[in-house]
């Protein structure tokens, strides 16, 4: 849809555009990111990355309460038609305090 805006003042704007059939989200801990696909394109796959926050760990990628893909796959391509209408989660867990470390991420 086309959207106009008048700019009356510095600003910075971003466009965020999502597929309403393809789904991702992260558990607190973490963040996930998807991408390298066409939307046109239903036959592909979906690049998705899982970032954990300092003291998280990644417990894997799940569809509800199943695991599709370990926590050895931070990264990993699934084929679209595999997920169509379904939400792609990955999960992460708190670190006990005695293994925290230093790192940005884990």
């Amino acid at each position: 849809n086309l959207l106009e805006i008048t700019l009356t003042q510095n600003s910075i704007y971003t466009a965020v555009f999502e597929r309403s059939d393809i789904n991702a989200r992260a558990t607190v801990g973490g963040e996930v990111r998807m991408g390298g696909y066409d939307i046109d394109d239903l036959s592909g796959t979906i690049h998705f990355s899982a970032v954990a926050y300092k003291g998280y760990q990644f417990l894997g990628w799940y569809v509800g309460d199943t695991q599709i893909v370990d926590a050895s796959k931070m990264s990993v391509d699934l084929n679209i038609q595999d997920i169509l209408g379904k939400t792609i989660v990955a999960k992460f867990a708190l670190i006990s305090s005695s293994n925290l470390n230093d790192d940005l991420n884990n």
